[in-house]
């Protein structure tokens, strides 16, 4: 059994501290406060949830847009001729205009999904 701490389960504490400071700082009290009933209490935590379906709903969206622009490069990589050998081609100096308009349409595609893509390693 490992004897050091897990660390999510750090990263989780880390971030409830700083959420906890956060909260301090900007309503002066914690959860500990006295002032609401239970039916408040439910409120709040109703309000939390619905904001964290509506992120959830935007996420799935981001999501859908990526695997969506992902089929369709592969779709149309796969379509022309193996993708190495258009980049070969296109170096040659007997090109056929074809794989060159091909190979430009894939780099758009290429192109246009980095642009609209919100979903990233360094973001997730």
């Amino acid at each position: 059994m490992p004897k050091q701490r897990d660390k999510n389960v750090t990263s989780v504490i880390d971030q409830l501290c700083a959420r906890e400071q956060a909260g301090l700082n900007k309503y002066g009290t914690n959860t500990e406060r006295t002032d609401l009933t239970t039916l408040e209490w439910l409120q709040h935590l109703q309000e939390e949830l619905m904001d964290g379906a509506v992120y959830i709903e935007r996420l799935k969206g981001d999501v859908k847009e990526t695997l969506r622009l992902s089929t369709t490069t592969q779709s149309a990589i796969m379509g022309s001729k193996d993708f190495d050998e258009l980049q070969s081609d296109d170096n040659d100096d007997d090109e056929d205009d074809n794989d060159g308009e091909e190979l430009e349409e894939i780099r758009e595609i290429i192109q246009n999904m980095k642009k609209h893509s919100t979903v990233t390693t360094n973001n997730i």
